[in-house]
């Protein structure tokens, strides 16, 4: 088939050849690189997501920590649970196992 082409149609297939595969390749390396650079991005966006969400987990057990604390140290809360060891559980005291903080430290880290 090429042979019985003019030598204007031949040079012109040349140039044409010789111009779109080296544009076919840089394209194909940029779809390549731009598809790596897109991965990587969304990878460290899901990282930096789960930085965020590791430390908002954090601060929530912090924060329910403190309030237990608070309330491990409060009078309202011995009075509480003496007033419910008496008006719901009659005979509580044999087995004792409600220990309400007579003798007892709690230190906060």
């Amino acid at each position: 088939y090429f042979s019985s082409l003019n030598l204007s149609r031949k040079l012109i297939a040349a140039f044409l050849s010789v111009a779109l595969v080296p544009i076919v390749v840089i394209i194909s390396i940029a779809l390549f690189k731009a598809s790596n650079a897109l991965e990587q991005q969304a990878y460290s966006q899901l990282a930096a997501v789960g930085e965020i969400k590791k430390s908002a987990v954090s601060r929530h057990f912090e924060s329910v920590k403190d309030n237990l604390y608070t309330l491990a140290i409060s009078q309202k809360t011995a009075n509480a649970a003496n007033a419910f060891i008496r008006l719901c559980l009659p005979g509580i005291e044999n087995f004792r196992f409600l220990y309400l903080f007579s003798g007892v430290t709690i230190s906060k880290r």
